[in-house]
């Protein structure tokens, strides 16, 4: 069973709640996966948590922006658990420096072309988006 996390920053919480909105008919396919509330990278600071329990098969969906950005240079126990993890999707919100070390996000081919802030059509690219990400999740239960 895969587990999917959404790890975002509170400044994103509007951007993460439409896109969570999104995934609601995703959530309720029988895909063998569990989804996870999104989660605050600043709660996990303010939570002075050491380690984060994941199971063997997890997926992060990271929020790209240069809050969430500053926040994860910050929270160890986030970066590791991302890092943890080979499946790592990047969904961006607002321009930042997400392709460049060390973000545990460089590299990865995001879920959008492009940032939700500067679209005049916002939900259109979050349905894109889902759709690329139900895509990755049957393909995986091919596997």
């Amino acid at each position: 069973m895969l587990t999917v996390y959404t790890l975002a920053s509170k400044e994103d919480k509007k951007a993460v709640r439409k896109f969570w909105m999104q995934t609601a008919s995703l959530r309720y396919q029988p895909l063998n996966v569990t989804w996870m509330e999104p989660l605050s990278l600043e709660d996990i600071q303010e939570a002075h948590v050491l380690t984060i329990v994941v199971p063997k098969d997890y997926l992060v969906i990271g929020c790209m922006s240069s809050s969430f950005l500053a926040a994860l240079f910050q929270t160890p126990v986030a970066r590791e658990c991302i890092q943890g993890t080979s499946q790592r999707i990047p969904l961006l919100i607002s321009p930042c420096d997400w392709n460049t070390a060390p973000s545990p996000f460089s590299g990865r081919l995001p879920l959008s072309e492009k940032y939700l802030s500067e679209s005049k059509q916002p939900e259109r690219i979050l349905h894109s988006a889902v759709t690329r990400l139900e895509g990755a999740l049957h393909a995986r239960g091919k596997e």
